[in-house]
């Protein structure tokens, strides 16, 4: 509580253009209206920081998965990503083709 009221004197005697004028402190800079950012209210800005904190998070997380990802795919086996291999030749056309493989069950 003392700190508040020391803290509330010190604005009060600030205000007073007398004693602003002794400690050489410069007059306050009025910007124009026109040019500063629209005022918004209490709860919309906090809905905003809300949504900019969550963004945040997921990218954040988004990284951290990424990394996690290419740190096991760093030390593991190669994983095959493609349904053929394209360095072999491929057999003539048979009659039936065989069942297509999906080269996700490999993994």
């Amino acid at each position: 509580m003392t700190s508040n009221l020391f803290s509330l004197a010190q604005v009060v005697l600030l205000r007073v253009p007398a004693v602003r004028t002794r400690l050489r402190i410069p007059e306050r800079v009025q910007h124009d209206p026109s040019v500063l950012p629209p005022q918004e209210g209490f709860l919309k800005s906090l809905r905003k920081g809300w949504k900019n904190a969550q963004l945040v998070h997921q990218v954040e997380e988004r990284e951290r998965r990424m990394k996690n990802h290419l740190e096991l795919a760093a030390k593991g086996p190669l994983r095959q990503t493609f349904s053929h291999n394209p360095l072999q030749q491929h057999a003539p056309p048979q009659t039936k083709p065989p069942p297509r493989k999906r080269p996700w069950e490999d993994t």
